[in-house]
C-alpha cells in the first residue's frame, strides 16, 4: 500500500537487507562512526538494543561492510539462553 502511495519502486521494509535502502542520517553517522572505532580499539563486547523494526539489524550489515576483511565480527541477532550458548555462537 505505501509503495504505490509513496511512489517507491521497491519496498524499503522488505525482511532481507539492502544496502541501497540505507538513509544514513547524521546521529546515525554518528553511531556507525563510533561502533567502527570501539570495534577497532578492540573492546570486548559491543551491544546494541533498541525497539523492533528501528533499524538495528541494518545498522549491524552496514557496520559489518565498513570493517576490515582481517576484523571478525560475529553479530548475535537472537538473545542466547545460557553462557555456554553464547561462546559456541562466537567459536563458530
Amino acid at each position: 500500500m505505501y509503495k504505490t502511495f509513496y511512489g517507491f519502486r521497491e519496498d524499503p521494509f522488505a525482511p532481507e537487507f539492502d544496502p541501497r535502502l540505507l538513509f544514513l542520517t547524521e546521529p546515525l553517522k554518528k553511531v556507525l562512526d563510533s561502533l567502527v572505532h570501539e570495534i577497532k580499539e578492540r573492546k570486548q563486547f559491543i551491544l546494541i538494543t533498541g525497539e523492533k523494526g528501528i533499524g538495528k539489524t541494518t545498522l549491524i550489515h552496514e557496520l559489518m561492510a565498513r570493517l576490515n576483511s582481517n576484523i571478525r565480527a560475529v553479530p548475535i541477532y537472537q538473545p542466547c539462553k545460557t553462557f555456554d550458548e553464547l561462546l559456541e555462537r562466537v567459536r563458530r
